[in-house]
């Protein structure tokens, strides 16, 4: 008799631990109603969990002792929701949570999990620069980052090197745009990205091999909205330059002078000198005055942006007009 009744209660225990719910549901965006796909549930108490589709859809077999699941999303505050059969799960962005992970390889950590020094730019300072040069917009905004420019002609391109020259002939870092490594990314407008982190340690080497031994600036471009929606964005920024500082030349008496001074005569000097003692002071030619010019650069923008529950786009076109501090130097660049 007693076995039998051990044998029942042991039998009622399989039953109650294994006995599941079916649970479907679907996460969505809790302001623009769109799908998460890749959203964690997972039934508290448990290690039982699923991910969302493409379509935000999950289907969890819940066992009968878990009576919450959490839901979770990178950018997107946690949420518990009871067991039910179906449900609509809304989750809430968080922009304390994207600061907290930055993009590193082909996935994501949270900072306090990185162990390399990885430095993220923020793009929306990028955009405002007038260059069309997406490498020279990250001019002194990163800490051991290093940009040079070629020369002083407009579009002649930049140099970066981070924290110094790591390896000898080629010492420029690995680019990887949207998980694709490229070598430059002069065909990039600013105004295209949507994120960029600089990996500056040799903890790269671990994910990109030989390649990142100068350090990785990942890049992501932006996508168009899916809320079926089509936007049209269109900016012109307009900058100035011009030199900081000329050189203090002797004009054309003070030179003449300076050349008598250590005994030098020839005709030209005997001339200026001549017309110092009648009066005539000449100053001669400031070239330095008749070459530079104030510089300008106006950088055009138009962006269309748009798509579905399945799709996004985001197509633009940028044009820069660059007038450089030399007269006769200038650069147009289209970027489409």
């Amino acid at each position: 008799m007693r076995k039998t009744i051990l044998f029942l209660l042991l039998m009622g225990f399989f039953i109650s631990t294994f006995a599941q719910t079916q649970m479907r549901g679907k996460v969505v965006d809790k302001n623009t109603r769109e799908p998460l796909p890749g959203a964690t549930i997972v039934a508290n108490g448990t290690t039982v969990g699923v991910t969302t589709n493409v379509n935000g859809e999950f289907v969890l077999n819940v066992p009968q002792n878990a009576k919450t699941i959490s839901v979770s999303f990178i950018g997107y505050e946690t949420t518990k929701v009871n067991v039910a059969s179906n449900a609509m799960i809304e989750l809430l962005s968080s922009s304390q949570s994207v600061d907290e992970v930055v993009v590193v390889g082909y996935g994501v950590m949270r900072k306090s999990d990185v162990t390399g020094s990885v430095a993220k730019v923020k793009v929306e300072d990028i955009r405002k620069v007038t260059t069309i040069d997406a490498a020279q917009a990250i001019q002194g905004r990163v800490a051991g980052v290093n940009v040079m420019s070629n020369s002083g002609n407009p579009g002649s391109g930049v140099k970066i090197r981070i924290r110094g020259i790591g390896t000898i002939n080629n010492s420029d870092p690995l680019f990887v745009v949207d998980g694709f490594p490229m070598s430059d990314i002069s065909h990039i407008a600013p105004t295209d990205m949507e994120s960029m982190e600089v990996l500056k340690d040799a903890s790269a080497t671990a994910i990109y091999g030989s390649r990142g031994a100068n350090g990785v600036i990942l890049i992501k471009t932006r996508s168009g909205s899916k809320n079926g929606k089509i936007e049209i964005q269109a900016n012109v920024i307009t900058g100035f330059s011009q030199v900081a500082k000329q050189l203090k030349l002797a004009d054309a008496t003070q030179f003449a002078n300076a050349r008598k001074t250590i005994g030098a005569t020839d005709d030209i000097i005997n001339y200026v000198l001549d017309q110092q003692t009648a009066g005539n002071y000449l100053k001669g030619t400031d070239w330095q005055k008749e070459i530079y010019r104030q510089g300008t650069n106006t950088r055009y923008n138009v962006s269309i942006l748009g798509g579905s529950d399945k799709y996004s786009f985001d197509h633009g076109i940028t044009y820069s007009d660059d007038k450089g501090i030399v007269k006769g130097s200038f650069m147009n660049k289209l970027i489409a």
